[in-house]
């Protein structure tokens, strides 16, 4: 690292104007031919090397963010349904006795297209339950087939954990309160 911040001030010290004539003697019919007059060729490939990992990153982020977006909205209406004794489904539209969470069409596909399906799990009779979102092939290759999983315990209480099926799904990706499943 202080190998680049030297190579990186000596190219700055050699592209200042008093320099010009010392590190270049020779102006051609085209001007000046040192690489250190266009610091932009010389530091694309360094900007490169470092920002592309760190967005992609940022993406996987945003994408597990996302999903856990979604799935806490259904908690909400998980608590609010459960003490009024409905049945809590994952179809699109809610019938009597029962509250619809949203999270799947009418033909059963998950509304949102990271995910490749969403499992419900228990909530009968204000009993514990669990969510469970399975990243698909549209979302970062990091995270495919990882799984979300939100569950309630019987006093209320929901506890986030992450069942990661790929290694390159990095602990950074996790939403704040997640937890690697064991």
């Amino acid at each position: 690292m202080k190998k680049l911040f030297c190579t990186l001030a000596l190219i700055f010290m050699l592209n200042s104007p008093a320099q010009a004539d010392v590190i270049t003697p020779y102006i051609g019919i085209f001007g000046t031919t040192s690489y250190a007059k266009s610091p932009g060729i010389l530091f694309t490939p360094i900007l490169a090397a470092t920002a592309l990992p760190l967005y992609q990153d940022y993406v996987a982020k945003a994408q597990v963010n996302r999903v856990y977006l979604e799935m806490s909205v259904a908690k909400v209406i998980i608590d609010a349904a459960l003490p009024d004794g409905k049945k809590i489904t994952l179809d699109a539209e809610n019938k009597d006795g029962y509250e619809s969470l949203g999270l799947v069409t009418e033909n059963g596909e998950p509304r949102n297209p990271l995910i490749s399906k969403y499992e419900l799990k228990g909530f009968e009779n204000n009993e514990e339950g669990k969510i469970v979102a399975t990243f698909g092939s549209r979302s970062d290759r990091r995270l495919h087939d990882s799984k979300i999983h939100l569950e309630r315990k019987k006093d209320g209480v929901w506890i986030c954990s992450i069942e990661r099926k790929n290694p390159r799904f990095k602990r950074r990706f996790y939403p704040v309160g997640c937890v690697l499943e064991r």
